[in-house]
């Protein structure tokens, strides 16, 4: 029995196929060459520690939302690290007099040491292992040191 689907049927399949691995491939291309890190909506950012492993794991791609309105304990927040240049990700455990936020690594023993008075934004969700693969191409596409 030759089961023969209508070519409309096939153009169509065809149609959203491409579409899909185009809308993948333009997704993964932006995150690899760091286009959505500088957007107006949300952050992404590839995580390298190990202080939130409960939830978060090294090599994933953390979607971080600009809203810091309406915080609160349990919630994770990204801040600037007291130690350079990089951001934090740490989960709110007391919110200060002050206004500012006590925090800690999920995977940490003690709260840390600072107060955390200026968020840059929220915990939105994640793309698991993603961060592999980006890594793997930004050393890639680096051009080689002398």
């Amino acid at each position: 029995m030759n089961l023969r689907l209508p070519k409309r049927l096939t153009n169509f399949l065809l149609a959203i196929t491409s579409c899909a691995i185009f809308a993948f491939g333009l997704f993964w291309a932006t995150i690899a060459f760091g286009c959505f890190e500088r957007n107006p909506w949300y952050r992404l950012y590839l995580l390298t520690g190990e202080s939130m492993e409960s939830v978060i794991h090294p090599d994933d791609v953390v979607i971080i939302s600009p809203q810091t309105e309406g915080l609160e304990p349990g919630m994770i927040i990204s801040f600037p690290s007291p130690d350079g240049p990089n951001f934090i990700l740490h989960r709110i455990v007391a919110i200060t007099e002050e206004g500012c936020y006590l925090t800690k690594g999920d995977n940490n023993q003690d709260v840390d040491d600072w107060k955390v008075c200026q968020v840059t934004g929220r915990y939105a969700g994640k793309v698991p292992y993603l961060g592999k693969s980006v890594r793997l191409w930004r050393e890639f596409l680096e051009p080689p040191q002398n």
